[in-house]
């Protein structure tokens, strides 16, 4: 996970609480079983909690001085179809595309779904995204930011493709 600032940019991300991109997470339950396990440079966490189970993928970016910047999270929607989340923070300017680009796999622009008082969402669900995730080796994005300064944040996808195995297999 790697973090690049244009023209030497050094906004402090100290604002930015490691816990406003754990949005999923809550205090475990007596009744709730979590089970983490690490593939590589991707995180599976899953809760079991009365017969049903929330499980996800996900990996954080994080700056210079350990603050979370930036988190992708891969998990099994309510309609059964697999969906990427990126969480970005609120300082992005909202009037300009977002560049994602898998080297040798995918490009695309992409636009926030939406932002609410933690973070700003890319909700993505096409089939070309699971593949592209599976079968490269970094996502890539790149950010205007409202200062218009540009923030690149790069998310290695070693473990990926295991790590999602795991959660479709629950």
């Amino acid at each position: 996970m790697k973090i690049v600032f244009a023209k030497n940019f050094n906004f402090v991300f100290a604002f930015i609480i490691t816990s406003l991109f754990f949005l999923n997470a809550s205090a475990e339950e007596p009744s709730s079983k979590t089970t983490t396990e690490i593939y590589q440079d991707w995180q599976y966490s899953c809760v079991e909690r009365e017969g049903t189970s929330k499980c996800e993928v996900v990996q954080s970016a994080v700056n210079s001085q350990g603050g979370v910047v930036s988190q992708i999270s891969a998990v099994i929607n309510p309609d059964q179809k697999p969906q990427v989340q990126i969480i970005l923070p609120h300082f992005i300017n909202l009037q300009k595309e977002i560049s994602l680009n898998i080297p040798n796999q995918l490009k695309l622009s992409l636009q926030p779904l939406f932002c609410d008082p933690r973070a700003c969402y890319v909700v993505l669900t096409e089939e070309k995204i699971f593949k592209s995730l599976n079968d490269g080796e970094k996502l890539e994005l790149e950010v205007d930011l409202i200062s218009s300064e540009k923030l690149g944040i790069s998310y290695s996808l070693r473990g990926f493709k295991a790590a999602y195995s795991r959660m479709a297999g629950n």
